[in-house]
């Protein structure tokens, strides 16, 4: 499948094989709790984990290829706060974060994903209806 490489706008062929979900799999408890959640809508569509965004480093949580959703899984602890296992140092790390989230989301914006970042609030309950309404997709 074809995709815009990141800061470009060239395009590259993708092999979807090695993302393909396994709803098994643990990456992390918050991704994990996503992925039983979204299971029920989901499960007969295509959809990726952890996909490498072409042309950088920059991973997606959750990618649906058949409802054009991406989500990131955005837990306080690794993406709001300073954690020092996650960023290293607080000067490069940390603000490396922020500077990759926002990347990341020009880049789902730009390839005509719906955008969806669930923060501890949003993990708390994960309600259906919030989200669709939050975020202005159909899970």
């Amino acid at each position: 499948m074809k995709f815009q490489k990141l800061n470009s706008t060239g395009t590259i062929n993708v092999s979807l094989d090695k993302y393909l979900i396994d709803w098994d799999h643990v990456v992390s408890k918050p991704q994990k709790k996503v992925k039983d959640f979204v299971f029920t809508f989901w499960k007969t569509d295509v959809v990726l984990e952890e996909f490498m965004i072409p042309g950088s480093r920059l991973r997606i949580d959750l990618l649906n290829i058949s409802k054009k959703i991406a989500i990131e899984v955005s837990p306080n602890s690794t993406h709001k706060n300073f954690n020092p296992f996650m960023h290293g140092s607080r000067a490069s790390g940390y603000l490396k974060t922020f500077k990759s989230d926002i990347q990341k989301k020009e880049w789902i914006k730009s390839s005509g994903f719906g955008y969806v970042k669930l923060t501890d609030l949003e993990l708390k309950t994960l309600d259906r209806d919030s989200i669709e309404k939050q975020f202005n997709i159909t899970l």
